[in-house]
């Protein structure tokens, strides 16, 4: 079965920029400006993504302990951020060690073999 759901956005998404609770208030923006309104857009929407998940999850009658890991690419510098459960919030990637930016969701019931 499933163990790790892995949610992945990316800056400039025009999903995440769609949906974003961080609209641009029809003013002109700095380069700057807009990289960081988009930045915002994508961690607030992978984070949503997660936070999805976890609520299907919990709906299910049984199911099995299931790490979850929010991560979002700059395309420009090709930067990964992962989403930090002790810090609570997005850091830039360090290593491919994910399960230091997971948070294991527990197993409940009794699964079938």
């Amino acid at each position: 079965g499933v163990r790790h759901v892995v949610c992945v956005g990316h800056l400039g998404c025009r999903v995440a920029e769609g949906t974003s609770r961080f609209p641009v208030a029809g003013r002109a923006e700095t380069d700057e400006a807009s990289r960081a309104r988009q930045q915002r857009a994508v961690e607030h929407h992978v984070f949503t993504q997660l936070q999805r998940v976890r609520a299907y999850l919990r709906q299910r009658p049984v199911a099995p302990a299931v790490r979850l890991t929010g991560l979002w690419v700059d395309e420009q510098t090709g930067h990964v951020h992962a989403f930090d459960p002790a810090q609570r919030r997005f850091t830039l990637l360090e290593s491919f060690d994910l399960v230091r930016y997971s948070a294991t969701l527990p197993g409940r019931g009794a699964l079938d073999s």
